[in-house]
């Protein structure tokens, strides 16, 4: 009997740290960025030349429950580790450091300069997240984010083995920046890889663009005929 009532003690102990602890952590929820650092976003001026500005969305996520009030996060720029300026190349606005009411995400929106700072180099500005009083941090990959400016054009993701084999074909930036505008489209992941671009949408426009270099043929800067891989 004895042996039974220490350990009936021992469970209602070992249940009430785990109450604390639940409790504990449902009072102090946590935020962390949607996207991992090694996710970074890249903000190109390569697609309007003519652009002197403009912004980026960073997403954040909490865990924990949502609240009828608005509540506070705070992001600091990380001067040591960027080559980006804060002020110059990149402005941020504190007002905008707000989980809204009943909102289970934020959005960091960030103010991207063309400035005299940007070569042929990316210039890299980093962001972290910092605790306050509504919310700890989260997850420990997520609490920094990258974003990389830059006024060059690069292959993107969603340019894949399959775009070269079955649909824009081979990629040269002159045919992505051709295609940019005829098209307006610089973004092509499609349904399946988390975005919102049915396949036939982006077969269209494929094919859109391969009809417009039948009737306006282009040379590639090597000198090569500017082709798409696309069937129809």
């Amino acid at each position: 009997m004895k042996n039974i009532f220490i350990l009936s003690l021992i469970l209602l102990s070992f249940f009430a740290c785990s109450k604390t602890d639940y409790s504990g952590w449902d009072r102090k929820p946590s935020v962390y960025f949607e996207k991992s650092e090694k996710d970074s976003t890249i903000f190109s001026f390569a697609f309007d030349e003519d652009l002197k500005e403009g912004e980026v969305e960073l997403k954040l996520l909490l865990i924990g429950n949502t609240e009828s009030y608005d509540r506070h996060f705070n992001v600091e720029f990380d001067s040591k580790n960027s080559t980006a300026i804060l002020g110059k190349d990149i402005e941020l606005s504190d007002s905008a450091f707000i989980i809204k009411k009943d909102s289970t995400y934020g959005i960091i929106r960030v103010k991207i300069n063309k400035t005299d700072n940007l070569k042929d180099d990316m210039l890299l500005a980093k962001l972290k997240l910092v605790q306050t009083n509504d919310f700890n941090l989260g997850l420990s990959t997520n609490i920094s984010s990258r974003i990389f400016i830059t006024k060059q054009l690069s292959k993107p993701k969603w340019w894949n083995d399959w775009q070269v084999n079955n649909g824009l074909g081979a990629y040269s930036n002159l045919k992505y920046r051709t295609f940019i505008k005829l098209t307006g489209i610089i973004d092509m992941t499609i349904e399946g890889d988390n975005a919102k671009m049915d396949y036939s949408v982006m077969r269209i426009n494929v094919l859109k663009f391969k009809y417009w270099l039948e009737e306006n043929p282009m040379k590639e800067e090597d000198g090569t005929d500017m082709t798409v891989a696309i069937n129809g």
